[in-house]
């Protein structure tokens, strides 16, 4: 426990102490020299660093709480490019599409984060309905410009086990290459749609004389009634490939099915316009769905009739999903403090961003080593971290993390205080205006500064925080490398022009006066 948890209690016991001098006169001069509020000054001493940017080439891909879609351009940052690999899953029942089947429509379906934000009215063939309002979350850049959308047939086969290590699973990351199968099952523009809440299916049954014709209509929602990204499949290669196979050792188990067919590649490429958006999603939430009729015979009183039935067939997204991610620094902001890092005097500008991004790396000044010698009670430490509000991204993460990057390691007061007291929380101003993060390392800097102490300083991280950056336990002490939030600021270096907002350590602390 640190010493500015016992001198918080400090102003109530000298209360305390006054109320019994006032209380009892006769003893007025008994203990009068214990406290002496005299003895004990208060002050603040401002320790500065040095910060620079470093790019990270690549983070881990595969077992995220949220994957990327999308194609998006900033100033700052530069261009980004996502795009989703994916294992699909058996569904609970044998694979067997029956007698005379005919697909009629292959939909892969990916839900949005949606919110409902009260309800509309929408006109359907002349009459007026009242309907659920949606509002997309987890969406960054501009939604009303389009990008092309790809899905292909994965070519590249996910292996569960490392195949240099079988007792480990294989980790996947952002730079890797998979193979796309061509021609595309599926090509298009695309951009989010709030509105993207049903489906219409028309149900077709065989004519003699030969073709289909539509006998009925489905209308389908979900029946939470959010909408979803719904991306019509090349009906023809489900058929060669799942119709035409069905009963086949291809769908015995899932092993054997995974091997036949490896899953999706979902491809996003920007068009003339890159400057649109990033979607968060939850793919494990997602499926391919094959709506088809088949014929169905029953038999009554030796009367066998044959009924044209529908029938659906959905195919999770599952197993392995991984995300890949490409990003184009040219001609942003960011590259010339990412291509040429100053890692001797530091930056003028910190650029942090998630998403195989990039983070900041700070070291304090050597000369706190000299601090030592004052003996100091530290009350409160902090590393305060402004926005330069001059940058032109606006779209901040809610919060960073700082850790020890010499060891990929958590810092001492994520334990002993907790996170809501270490922080990194975005802060706003009076007229809730983002214009700071700060985290508490008091502990840290109370080791430090102890007279004995003669450890090196090390290196600290700053990086756009992601829930597994949390440690799991008591002993869970290593830093993962996820990061699947592209949200990025640009904070004041230790260069900036602007002194007030250079980046630094604050040291609150009592002096005992001799």
């Amino acid at each position: 426990m640190t010493i500015n948890k016992y001198l918080k209690f400090l102003p109530v016991f000298l209360l305390l102490i006054g109320s019994i001098i006032s209380c009892e006169k006769d003893l007025e001069n008994i203990g009068s020299d214990l406290i002496n509020v005299d003895n004990f000054s208060t002050d603040k001493q401002i320790v500065e660093a040095v910060a620079y940017n470093k790019n990270i080439e690549k983070t881990r891909a595969n077992s995220l709480g949220q994957y990327l879609l999308g194609v998006y351009n900033d100033a700052d940052f530069g261009k980004i490019n996502t795009s989703v690999a994916a294992q699909m899953g058996l569904p609970a029942d044998a694979v067997n599409f029956g007698t005379n089947p005919h697909i009629e429509m292959v939909i892969l379906d990916i839900p949005y984060h949606a919110t409902k934000d009260g309800n509309k009215t929408v006109t359907v063939n002349g009459v007026n309905k009242s309907v659920p309002n949606f509002k997309l979350d987890s969406i960054i850049g501009n939604k009303e410009v389009e990008f092309q959308l790809n899905v292909f047939e994965l070519g590249t086969f996910l292996n569960t086990l490392d195949p240099a290590n079988p007792s480990q699973n294989l980790v996947y990351y952002t730079d890797k290459e998979y193979q796309k199968i061509t021609p595309a099952l599926y090509t298009g523009n695309f951009k989010p749609n709030e509105n993207d809440t049903v489906l219409y299916v028309d149900r077709l049954k065989p004519l003699l004389s030969g073709g289909f014709e539509v006998y009925t209509r489905d209308t389908i929602k979900k029946t939470d009634k959010k909408p979803s990204i719904k991306l019509p499949l090349d009906s023809q290669k489900f058929k060669q490939l799942f119709v035409d196979k069905s009963g086949g050792v291809e769908f015995e188990s899932q092993d054997n099915f995974t091997k036949y067919f490896r899953g999706l590649f979902i491809e996003a490429t920007p068009l003339a316009n890159p400057s649109s958006s990033l979607l968060s999603l939850n793919m494990y939430d997602a499926k391919v769905t094959i709506y088809y009729s088949n014929d169905v015979q029953t038999t009554t009183d030796n009367v066998t009739t044959t009924t044209r039935t529908k029938q659906t067939m959905a195919f999770s997204l599952g197993g392995i999903i991984t995300n890949k991610i490409s990003r184009d620094y040219n001609g942003s902001n960011a590259q010339p403090f990412l291509t040429n890092p100053n890692t001797i005097n530091g930056a003028s500008r910190l650029y942090v961003q998630g998403a195989a991004g990039s983070i900041a790396v700070m070291k304090l000044d050597e000369n706190i080593k000299n601090l030592r010698a004052n003996k100091w009670l530290i009350n409160d430490a902090s590393l305060l971290m402004y926005i330069d509000k001059n940058a032109s991204s606006k779209n901040y993460p809610e919060r960073l993390f700082l850790y020890n990057y010499d060891e990929t390691s958590q810092i001492k007061d994520l334990f002993t205080e907790g996170q809501q007291v270490f922080s990194g929380f975005l802060e706003k101003d009076k007229d809730s205006v983002p214009y700071r993060y700060k985290f508490k390392i008091t502990d840290y800097i109370s080791d430090i500064l102890k007279i004995e102490n003669r450890d090196e300083l090390f290196k600290f991280g700053i990086k756009v925080y992601s829930p597994s950056d949390l440690p799991q336990s008591a002993a869970d002490n290593k830093i993962r490398d996820y990061s699947w939030t592209p949200k990025g600021v640009v904070l004041h270096g230790n260069q900036t022009n602007d002194i007030d907002k250079r980046i630094r350590l604050e040291i609150h602390y009592t002096e005992i006066n001799n």
